[in-house]
């Protein structure tokens, strides 16, 4: 990789010198990579350049700054893409941990100069568009176009990141210090690697005994049934879908077509309940199943499950293009059911408690959910039910009017067997790449445990935890006095009772001891199949099922847990010199993890639910009510009047991450400005190298930046029709228009598009 990225830029002869010498720190030779001489002999080389060349074009500024990038926050993969696009995938470099030299402070503050004055574009005019005057070369250097996902933002590097850690930490011989629980993990891993060592017969023989076992017909073969089998014909009148399913769940966790789930009663913690509702859809989102402009995710779906059945389960090609038709077919039929927006609020108000009894009398033609939870749970119900999204039960009950049984036995077949596909014929980095997903999907607590203790940076809690009482304190503040008058007294009262119970916890899983939990997890390395039956059977019994909502589009945010009153930080959100370095001004970290814990703040008193306080009685009363849906006409007033890809944004009412982005900006501002009233004269003047901008342009060019993105015309489409959510470009924009502080900070004048004289403010 050196070799290739010295070739690059060859011409510049500075610069190849440079990255010669950057092979060489980053070399096997530990001792030499931790020479402090050879370091400082680079920076002040880099230094001397870097000065020099203040002047060249833009493109040749742009290669020097990513070789700042390389150097000092150890760029994993250079190429370029055509003349004017240069990718740049970034993690962090072991020389951050060394920061106790002046020296090597300033390497990483160069670094993240460069990279940030890497993604402006300077001509733009802050004022009327500080999207694009932040992001402006986003789409030059992470172009939508060479993503799968048909948009690029910064949670892909955070991604990309945390994946080359997860692979490492997965591709490493297993070691005598590994505890047990880090064996486990590596042998499945291994497992799923060396695949390839089974022929392909041999794992559909093993994948249709799996099906043998739990009395499903295998119907996809057509005529080909061996009677040896012992299976009879799809019977219309004898076919017990809800038995099947109900026993894929008892001895696997899998959810088809339902889901079930043992939770704490929403009313009584100490108790547990039965919930069951609708499973999470491959496509997830209701919208990708139904928008028009989505037909293109939903082709690739069917496209995967018919080369999934063809090549995987050994179903002839005419049929398995029939079968992947009609089970794509059946889940949009599912996924109509379901709300336009999932969330963990919305399941405590949908949710119906019901005792076993009203359960049991509760007539539904042809969907018996009691014998459905009898027989998941393996016992006769003796708790607490929930049904939660009744209209998703009733829409079942019209699709199974139009599902024939033989259609209903191959879509349930389909997903048993979804779990356990894995081509053996891919390449060996296709293979890799999934067995990290089947990994993460089985072990991302202890994967996120491991990878925590390997590079967390012990000041880090003590920041983060300081970062949240400041934040706690401002919005505390307004409750006490009469900055947030248009709430009642009483109504203030209850949400400082909520606010002084809300917690942050960082997912590190430090107390939990993995290897008492996998200590009767045998597995053996040879055998991926048997083991990922031994691992979902271990979640069944400990009851470690997939969370009720899949936040894996979301892992790199926070999350706030209504039934907890508590935010959680994922662990790739904190990988060290993304948004938080103990080396970066704290205008950066208040503009960026500050911004996101003040906005999951504002979730916990948005207007999705009723509100409720912290021992669950509800503290918007009428009158407040009636001025916070007044104070959100604004919101929603204001951003319909955004276009985007040349259509107007969607008049919803569904504000509640507009009132988030617009109050948990104001509020992360608020404590950095705080953070600088406590601390020394020099705190005022704090900056990065080269970027001639006071701490609180550096604030808002933080926040900005987090949200830089790029999407192709298709993925704009989608957004543009059918996202509740805004797009980032109007997550910045909106939220900085309502916000004198950042026209002051700017100097904007009044009626520019980010000073306008109408201002929307909730909290």
């Amino acid at each position: 990789m050196c070799k290739r990225a010295i070739a690059w830029v060859g011409k510049h002869h500075f610069l190849a010198s440079i990255m010669e010498n950057s092979c060489f720190y980053n070399g096997v030779d530990d001792s030499a990579r931790d020479s402090v001489g050879s370091v400082e002999h680079l920076y002040n080389t880099l230094n001397v350049t870097y000065k020099s060349q203040m002047r060249v074009n833009s493109f040749e500024m742009r290669l020097l700054q990513i070789v700042y990038i390389y150097l000092f926050t150890n760029v994993y993969h250079i190429f370029v893409e055509g003349k004017a696009s240069v990718k740049v995938q970034v993690h962090e470099h072991r020389i951050s941990e060394q920061s106790d030299t002046e020296y090597v402070r300033n390497i990483m503050c160069l670094s993240k100069s460069a990279e940030m004055r890497n993604y402006m574009r300077f001509e733009a005019d802050a004022c009327d568009n500080f999207y694009d005057y932040a992001c402006g070369n986003w789409a030059q250097i992470y172009p939508a176009a060479s993503s799968e996902k048909r948009k690029t933002s910064f949670h892909d590097l955070l991604e990309i990141s945390y994946k080359q850690k997860q692979m490492k930490l997965l591709k490493e011989e297993k070691r005598e210090q590994d505890s047990l629980a880090v064996g486990r993990v590596k042998d499945f891993y291994r497992s799923c690697t060396q695949l390839k060592r089974k022929s392909k017969e041999k794992l559909r023989e093993e994948l249709r005994e799996i099906l043998i076992e739990f009395g499903l017909i295998l119907s996809l073969w057509g005529e080909e049934i061996d009677e040896t089998e012992q299976v009879s014909n799809v019977n219309e009148t004898e076919f017990d879908w809800l038995q099947a399913i109900g026993k894929i769940q008892q001895l696997y966790g899998l959810d088809v077509i339902l889901q079930m789930r043992i939770i704490n009663d929403f009313d009584n913690a100490t108790m547990q309940a039965v919930l069951v509702g609708p499973p999470e859809l491959k496509l997830g989102n209701k919208n990708v199943y139904l928008g028009v402009a989505t037909a293109w995710q939903r082709q690739r779906y069917q496209n995967q499950i018919q080369n999934n059945l063809e090549n995987l389960l050994g179903v002839p090609e005419t049929r398995a293009e029939e079968i992947s038709a009609a089970i794509l077919e059946f889940e949009i039929a599912l996924a109509k059911g379901l709300p336009e927006l999932k969330t963990e609020k919305l399941l405590r108000s949908e949710a119906v408690k019901r005792t076993p009894e009203e359960l049991e009398n509760r007539n539904i033609p042809d969907l018996d959910l009691m014998k459905f939870v009898n027989t998941a749970l393996g016992y006769k119900l003796n708790m607490t039910f929930y049904e939660y999204l009744i209209a998703y039960q009733e829409n079942l009950v019209e699709v199974l009017k139009d599902t024939t049984a033989l259609k209903l036995a191959n879509y349930i077949l389909y997903k048993l067997a979804e779990e356990f596909f894995m081509d053996p014929d891919i390449t060996l980095v296709e293979r890799e790449e999934l067995c990290l997903v089947k990994s993460k999907r089985y072990f991302s607590s202890l994967m996120d445990k491991i990878i925590y203790e390997r590079f967390n940076m012990p000041q880090m809690p003590e920041d983060i935890e300081n970062m949240w009482q400041s934040i706690k304190s401002i919005l505390k503040k307004q409750l006490e006095t009469d900055s947030l008058a248009w709430l009642s007294p009483l109504t203030r009262k209850l949400a400082i009772e909520k606010l002084d119970t809300l917690q942050v916890t960082i997912n590190s899983y430090e107390q939990k001891n993995f290897s008492s939990v996998y200590e009767d997890l045998p597995l053996n390395y040879l055998d991926y199949v048997e083991n990922v039956k031994a691992i979902l059977s271990h979640r069944v019994k400990y009851m470690q099922y997939v969370p009720l909502y899949n936040h894996d589009n979301n892992n790199y945010l926070p999350i706030y847990k209504q039934t907890e009153n508590r935010i959680i930080l994922p662990i790739p959100l904190l990988q060290p010199n993304y948004i938080w370095s103990n080396l970066y001004p704290q205008a950066l970290k208040f503009g960026t993890l500050g911004f996101l814990l003040a906005r999951e703040l504002i979730y916990g008193f948005d207007d999705l639910l009723p509100l409720q306080s912290n021992d669950g009685t509800f503290w918007l009363d009428e009158a407040s009510a009636k001025a916070f849906q007044k104070r959100k006409l604004c919101f929603k007033s204001q951003y319909a009047r955004y276009r985007y890809n040349g259509k107007y944004l969607p008049e919803t009412d569904l504000q509640q991450d507009n009132i988030a982005d617009n109050g948990g900006i104001r509020i992360a501002f608020q404590a950095y400005n705080n953070w600088l009233i406590e601390h020394s004269q020099d705190a005022l003047q704090e900056s990065l190298p080269h970027m001639h901008f006071n701490s609180q342009q550096l604030f808002f060019l933080g926040f900005a930046q987090f949200l830089c993105n790029d999407a192709d015309n298709i993925f704009k489409e989608k957004i543009a029709l059918l996202d509740v959510r805004p797009p980032e470009i109007y997550r910045v924009i909106g939220s900085l228009a309502n916000f004198p502080e950042f026209s002051n900070t700017f100097h904007c004048q009044v009626n520019s598009t980010l000073n306008p004289s109408n201002k929307c403010q909730m909290f």
